[in-house]
């Protein structure tokens, strides 16, 4: 009898065993599809940023584009003030010319600002792809990536401020 009781226990732990094997194999399926709506998410989210960075970039060389053709703009006023041959007319190239040039300091400004944008958004994505990588490797460690995070935003916020603080006060 005491070879029957044993066995019984033996099955009974085994079907206990089973039965937690099976609510565990229950319990991944949601958690599975949890992950991969957040993987989508996040895949969406990158190539928004990325299109993102595209069009900065897309603007960014529109406003070079720009600059240099108001170069050329201030070499074809310069050419023809030397072809001048009165004075109202080379005063008129040369007002002509300094406003080319404040519409070219004004351009290059709006680059500054975009070229700052554009750093912040790769310093974001930089962060996001190296916490992506983290992501559950230690507890606490959401919370300090996290905090470094933002401590980096705000240092390349404060940077690109006193760039261009500087790039403005070199300009006056």
């Amino acid at each position: 009898m005491n070879e029957n009781i044993r066995k019984l226990l033996i099955l009974q732990d085994r079907d206990m065993k089973f039965l937690r094997l099976e609510d565990e194999l229950e319990a991944l399926d949601p958690e599975r599809e949890a992950t991969k709506r957040e993987s989508l998410n996040r895949q969406q989210v990158l190539e928004q940023a990325k299109q993102h960075m595209i069009q900065l970039e897309v603007r960014r060389k529109d406003l070079d584009n720009d600059v240099e053709a108001k170069k050329e703009q201030i070499q074809k006023y310069a050419q023809q003030q030397l072809e001048t041959r009165k004075n109202e007319e080379y005063t008129a190239l040369g007002r002509e010319i300094d406003h080319v040039k404040e519409t070219i300091s004004k351009i290059e400004d709006e680059e500054l600002e975009l070229m700052e944008e554009i750093e912040v958004e790769l310093v974001l994505q930089g962060s996001t792809a190296i916490e992506d990588k983290l992501q559950g490797a230690r507890p606490g460690a959401r919370a300090k990536r996290e905090r470094a995070r933002d401590s980096t935003q705000a240092a390349v916020i404060a940077r690109a401020r006193s760039v261009r603080t500087s790039a403005c006060t070199g300009r006056a």
